[in-house]
C-alpha cells in the first residue's frame, strides 16, 4: 500500500520550480540558496483535539497546511515550500492519505507554495498530521516589537470558529505580506489560541501592556450564532475562542490612519486598542467600565486562563 501511495505521490508532484530543485521522491528535498532570511515553522494537528474523527481527510490536510501558512504570514513572510508527515490509524487505506494530500495541495495552491516532501506511517492510534513550512522575508516581523502608543489592529472578525472556520479558513498570507512591505509594523503574530491569550503573549514579549475597547472588537456572525447556543456572550467568544487565524499587529498611529484609508486592502481591518507602558492588560466595556483583561483562550482544545498566560505551546 505504501509503495502504491508513493508512486502516486511522485507522479502527482513530479514538477518542481525554484527554489525547490529536488522535491518529493528523494531522501531529502534540495532548495536553492535565498538572499532573504528564511523563516521556518512546524505544527501538528491531532484527531479528537483539532479535528473530529469524522472530519473529511481533505479538510484535515487543508487545515494542517493552513495552520503553518498562517504562522509564515504572521512573520510578514512569503511562504515557499511545505513538508508534511502523517501518522494514520491502520484502518485507513492509501486512499485516505491521498485525500489528505489533495487537501494540503488545495491550501498551498492559493499561494503558489510547493509540497516539497514528507512521510506517512500507520499505527494503532488516532491520526496526527505534522507540517513544516519555509518562507522568506527581508525583515521578519516579531511579536516582541510592540511600542507604547502603538495602535493594536486585527484583520477580519473574531470568535465562533468552531462552527466552521477552524477547518476551512484562508491564511492571511497576502494581507500580511502587503502590510509588511508597505507599512511600518512594529509587532505581528497570528491569533491561534484566542485574542486575549495571544495578545498577552505579544505584550509580554514586548514588555508592554495594552487597553482594548469592547466597542471596537470585530465580532463575527459565528460568535453571535454560537452565543445563542451556549449562552456565552459574543464578546467573550471574540476575546477567547481559539483558531481564528487572523493577524494581530501593532503600528504607529499615523500608519494606522493611512492603512484605514488604503483601498487595496480587501478585508476588514479593525483598530481595537492601544499599547501602553504599564505592563498590564485592560478592557474597556461599552459602558465605559475599565477592568483587567484576563489572558483566556484555548491550548490543545482546552480553555485556559490566567494561570497559563506565560506558557506558549505553539513553538517551544
Amino acid at each position: 500500500m505504501e509503495d502504491r501511495f508513493l508512486k502516486w505521490l511522485y507522479e502527482r508532484m513530479s514538477f518542481f520550480k525554484k527554489p525547490l530543485l529536488v522535491g518529493v521522491g528523494d531522501d531529502c528535498a534540495v532548495l536553492a540558496p535565498q538572499k532573504e532570511k528564511i523563516v521556518v515553522t512546524t505544527d501538528t494537528i491531532l484527531e479528537e483535539v483539532h479535528f473530529k474523527p469524522d472530519t473529511s481527510p481533505e479538510d484535515v490536510g487543508y487545515k494542517a497546511a493552513s495552520v503553518s501558512l498562517s504562522d509564515i504570514a504572521a512573520m510578514g513572510a512569503k511562504p515557499l515550500v511545505l513538508f508534511a508527515a502523517a501518522a494514520l490509524p491502520y484502518k485507513h487505506s492509501g486512499g485516505y492519505a491521498k485525500r489528505i494530500v489533495e487537501g494540503i495541495l488545495d491550501a498551498l495552491g492559493m499561494f503558489g507554495v510547493q509540497l516539497a516532501g514528507g512521510n506517512y506511517a500507520l499505527w494503532s492510534y488516532p491520526a496526527a498530521v505534522t507540517t513544516t513550512a519555509l518562507g522568506v522575508s527581508a525583515k521578519p516581523l516579531l511579536r516582541s516589537g510592540a511600542k507604547p502608543n502603538d495602535l493594536i489592529c486585527v484583520t477580519g472578525s473574531l470568535g465562533g470558529s468552531i462552527l466552521e472556520k477552524h477547518l476551512r479558513f484562508t491564511p492571511r498570507v497576502n494581507e500580511a505580506l502587503y502590510l509588511s512591505q508597505n507599512y511600518k509594523i512594529n509587532a505581528m503574530m497570528d491569533i491561534s489560541d484566542g485574542l486575549a491569550l495571544d495578545l498577552s503573549r505579544m505584550m509580554e514579549a514586548s514588555k508592554t501592556g495594552c487597553i482594548i475597547f469592547e466597542s471596537k472588537l470585530p465580532i463575527s456572525e459565528d460568535a453571535i450564532r454560537l452565543s445563542k447556543k451556549d449562552g456565552i456572550s459574543p464578546v467573550r467568544h471574540a476575546l477567547s475562542d481559539g483558531e481564528d487565524f487572523e493577524i494581530l499587529f501593532t503600528m504607529p498611529k499615523q500608519e494606522a490612519k493611512r492603512l484605514l484609508n488604503d483601498k487595496k486592502i480587501r478585508i476588514p481591518i479593525s483598530v481595537i486598542g492601544e499599547v501602553s507602558r504599564e505592563r498590564a492588560m485592560y478592557f474597556v466595556r461599552a459602558n465605559g467600565k475599565k477592568e483587567r483583561l484576563k489572558p483566556e483562550g484555548y491550548i490543545h482544545g482546552k480553555r485556559v486562563g490566567d494561570s497559563l498566560k506565560r506558557r506558549d505551546c505553539r513553538n517551544w
